[in-house]
């Protein structure tokens, strides 16, 4: 048996074969461009903007989240701006914290810029001045500016500028203080311009308002007297200082031949810091037999110390003379003889006003006179009861003072 083969043939058609030969020409086919999102929002108690590079952020504080579409490892700067008053703080987000923050857009970012408010002085503060107390007066200001008569009692001034306060009373009234800016007492108060400030003037009627107060020498090591030269005595040579004297030499020993100091000490004066004091003087009584004739200049001044400690007997120790004085001072010329039994020095308030407005005096601290003389002599000198003599008539400080109604 003999079979017939027959060749098979294979049919591709034509399109088939075009589309074979296409895609062998091109290659594979082209995938679409791959993009992220970057989310830039602005926060905080300031104020400012952020900016990108490549652009496409453009964010202010008080706007929306803003985004933009960026390809994919687009390396995306970031910069902020603030606004006048504020100042940039940090990022979150975005692996950034201060500068500019620059971001690799592999996938999609949101950051956030904080920004704070500047800590800026202002340009300009308020200064008001105001009256209490039941005087009258009138307050003006150096530049210009305040003037209660004009009524200006409000003005502005720039802050770091240096102003003084004047104050005038009326008629029969007498000018009380100044509370506030730090100021206290009857000078001018010159303070600092550093914020708004009140200063208030304190006015009152010196005929009706003031106290007067009496102050003794309470113990034997409260008056006292320094020689103020070496005179040969085995107990004391220059600077010694006695506490147990009989009288008080102003200002010459005649049993020694030589000059001395004096140093009063009065514990217990108990006025308030902020007292006025119009009038101070201190009243000795004449030591028996002391009628030298000629005139003499007796000099005070005041311990300068919040709370003055009381003399110390010793030889060469200055217990007196080596203790920080007032600027403030007063001198007594004595004309004499000393033929009365008392005499009263001139006003020494401008040594106790010293002391009292002192940062540390509190009330009922003690206070501290010291007394010397340029021309004390063996004619001239006087001899006033001490302590240790008779407490009783020991020299006395008398003050009249008034307290102002303004804390």
């Amino acid at each position: 048996m003999h079979w017939n083969l027959r060749k098979t043939r294979l049919v591709i058609p034509l399109s088939i074969l075009v589309g074979v030969l296409v895609m062998a020409a091109c290659g594979t086919p082209e995938q679409p461009t791959q993009t992220f999102t970057l989310e830039v929002s602005v926060t905080g108690a300031g104020s400012g903007s952020v900016t990108s590079s490549p652009a496409g952020i453009d964010v202010a504080s008080g706007d929306p989240t803003a985004s933009a579409t960026f390809e994919r490892g687009t390396v995306v700067t970031l910069t902020a701006v603030a606004d006048d008053g504020s100042t940039f703080t940090t990022w979150t987000g975005g692996g950034c914290t201060t500068g500019e923050c620059v971001v690799t857009m592999n996938s999609n970012r949101s950051v956030t810029a904080t920004f704070g408010v500047t800590d800026q002085t202002p340009v300009t503060a308020t200064l008001t001045v105001v009256t209490s107390g039941t005087g009258t007066g009138n307050v003006t200001s150096s530049p210009a500016g305040i003037d209660l008569d004009a009524g200006n009692d409000s003005v502005e001034f720039d802050v770091g500028e240096t102003v003084t306060l004047t104050a005038d009373a009326d008629g029969v009234f007498a000018f009380g203080g100044w509370s506030g800016a730090g100021c206290i007492g009857t000078g001018t108060c010159v303070f600092e311009i550093t914020g708004d400030v009140t200063v208030t003037a304190d006015f009152f009627d010196p005929a009706t308002e003031t106290t007067t107060a009496t102050f003794a020498i309470a113990q034997g090591t409260d008056d006292a007297e320094e020689f103020l030269s070496d005179f040969g005595n085995p107990f004391y040579s220059e600077g010694g200082t006695t506490v147990a004297s009989s009288d008080l030499d102003l200002t010459y020993d005649a049993a020694f031949d030589v000059k001395v100091a004096v140093g009063l000490r009065y514990a217990e004066v108990n006025l308030p810091r902020n007292a006025v004091v119009t009038n101070a003087t201190i009243t000795f009584t004449r030591f028996s037999g002391s009628l030298n004739p000629g005139s003499v200049t007796l000099d005070f001044v005041g311990q300068a110390s919040d709370d003055a400690p009381t003399f110390v007997e010793g030889s060469a120790n200055f217990n007196i003379t080596n203790r920080d004085t007032t600027t403030a001072e007063a001198a007594w010329f004595w004309a004499g003889p000393w033929s009365e039994t008392t005499a009263t020095s001139p006003d020494l308030s401008s040594i106790v006003s010293e002391v009292l407005q002192r940062d540390g005096w509190s009330s009922g601290n003690a206070l501290a006179f010291v007394i010397t003389s340029a021309d004390s002599n063996a004619t001239n000198y006087r001899r006033a009861i001490s302590y240790e003599n008779d407490p009783a008539s020991a020299p006395v400080l008398t003050l009249t003072y008034y307290v102002p109604t303004a804390p």
